[in-house]
């Protein structure tokens, strides 16, 4: 597919589906948390803070389901106003591994509020019961490997 086939597929098939049952109500009533007006969160299936150490609402959603594996949570990259909340749901998840698709600027445009430290001496202060989390690793890669599973 290539990047350029990714984005296609993307804007062609996955931006406009909407899953059956829907609703976008708590969306709608937590627009200054929500990075994108046209990327919709589904209330059935979003992910619900429920530690009690603030608003439950994070732009994120469980996904599941065949041919999944496992669930897996899709959310939206961090703003500063949501730094913390992404914390508290990946402290809350028990998430091992985090997965950033976008980087902190892209086209000039800010994408997505570093949420990490700047080397491995710093620490990223949050709230909570979450008091510091040190940033262990780093890898980025600007390019997309094709896997093919035919000899």
């Amino acid at each position: 597919l290539g990047i350029e086939g990714l984005i296609k597929e993307y804007r062609e098939g996955l931006k406009p589906y909407i899953s059956n049952p829907f609703s976008r109500e708590v969306f709608d009533k937590n627009m200054s948390k929500n990075r994108y007006k046209d990327v919709v969160c589904n209330d059935y299936t979003r992910v619900i803070l429920n530690d009690g150490k603030g608003s439950d609402y994070i732009h994120a959603n469980y996904i599941r389901g065949e041919p999944l594996v496992c669930t897996f949570i899709c959310t939206q990259g961090p703003m500063a106003s949501t730094t913390i909340d992404f914390w508290r749901m990946v402290w809350m998840e028990k998430v091992c591994h985090i997965i950033m698709l976008c980087s902190v600027r892209e086209d000039g445009k800010k994408k997505c509020e570093q949420y990490w430290p700047d080397n491995t001496r710093e620490s990223v202060k949050c709230a909570g019961t979450i008091n510091s989390i040190a940033h262990i690793g780093l890898s980025y890669t600007d390019h997309f490997q094709t896997l093919s599973s035919q000899p």
